[in-house]
């Protein structure tokens, strides 16, 4: 739990920073939405990753009252390239093309008949992430406990958690016996100091993409 609230925190900055859930210059507010994966009980926003689509659209607000602009020509710009134009063309989509930790601008010019509005909003782009669900935030275990673990995927262009291949780790030991999303533990008696520190780490790969992938590590205290 704890490290979901970590995460969406993370994620909740990285947008405050780029200012992208909406943005409004000269009476136009632009909005997006990109389509890739999260959890369905993730309440942020999704941050585009590189290969995936992203959906823009635009709003004239005269008064703070969206006026109708079905008759105006709507040109949209990518960083500062021109892609696409069009009478009413209040939405489009782009693919993004730059790699994590970066942006995207998106620029859109609305010609009505009398007046010429223009704004721009920063998109970021990012790295799929995986956070390691543990529903003890302390991470400190006792002997004889069953620790239950699962892989919660953000960010990766695919349709759903089965089209991930995860492969888990303890204490840098390969655990080839299990190869989904869910790990279960039953901690031992250590016989060690050293054995009372447990890392856990999980590697996630798209199944179709195999270059899209992330991994996460987590350590168990045992007492």
């Amino acid at each position: 739990m704890k490290a979901r609230i970590t995460f969406f925190f993370f994620v909740v900055c990285i947008l405050a920073f780029f200012h992208v859930s909406a943005q409004t210059n000269n009476d136009l507010l632009i909005t997006w939405h990109a389509n890739n994966f999260v959890p369905v009980d993730f309440s942020g926003k999704a941050i585009p990753t590189n290969g995936n689509i992203v959906d823009v659209s635009v709003e004239l607000l005269v008064n703070k009252k969206i006026q109708n602009i079905s008759g105006a020509t709507i040109s949209w710009f990518v960083d500062s390239t021109f892609f696409n134009k069009g009478v009413g063309m209040k939405e489009f989509s782009f693919p993004v093309t730059k790699v994590g930790r970066s942006s995207h601008s998106v620029r859109a010019v609305v010609q009505t008949k009398t007046t010429k509005y223009e704004g721009l909003v920063s998109i970021p782009v990012f790295n799929p992430i995986t956070v390691i669900e543990n529903k003890n935030p302390t991470g400190i275990v006792s002997s004889g406990d069953q620790v239950n673990l699962r892989i919660l995927p953000y960010f990766f262009n695919i349709v759903s958690q089965s089209d991930i291949l995860v492969s888990w780790k303890i204490n840098n030991e390969t655990r080839s016996d299990v190869r989904d999303s869910a790990l279960t533990l039953n901690i031992g008696s250590p016989k060690t100091d050293a054995q009372r520190t447990m890392t856990i780490e999980a590697f996630v790969q798209n199944i179709n993409n195999k270059i899209e992938s992330a991994k996460e590590k987590i350590t168990l205290l045992i007492h």
